[in-house]
């Protein structure tokens, strides 16, 4: 999968904890009320590099890859490397932090509770 992602304007649901973006305002927004994002936001905020019409988004994310493998693969994974050391630079680790809620009770009752569109009681667990 590419690191460059385009989208259509409407819902945007991305997990947010490998993109770039993790320390604004916005994905904390996006946490915090548990919203998703439209695709002009999700641009706008570093969640994805482009915006297309809405019927265009995997023949114009197929052609972004394409452009993509044309580059010099040592060039590409040094320039990804280079962004990688410098996100991960100076941080602490967040693995236990993503193992305890994907990990816990209430997180396995939302997810089919999200793809129902129903509310979940929060145990908190």
């Amino acid at each position: 999968m590419s690191e460059l992602l385009v989208t259509a304007d409407g819902p945007v649901l991305r997990v947010v904890f490998n993109r770039p973006a993790q320390h604004n305002a916005l994905t904390l927004d996006m946490l915090l009320r548990a919203r998703m994002f439209t695709g002009e936001e999700a641009c706008a905020a570093g969640f994805v590099a482009e915006l297309c019409e809405p019927d265009a988004p995997a023949a114009r994310q197929a052609e972004v890859e394409q452009r993509l493998l044309s580059h010099a693969p040592l060039s590409m994974w040094a320039a990804k490397e280079a962004v990688r050391r410098l996100r991960v630079a100076n941080l602490p680790d967040g693995d236990d932090i993503v193992a305890t809620v994907f990990g816990s009770a209430d997180f396995h009752a939302a997810v089919p509770a999200f793809l129902a569109e129903r509310q979940v009681a929060w145990q908190g667990l």
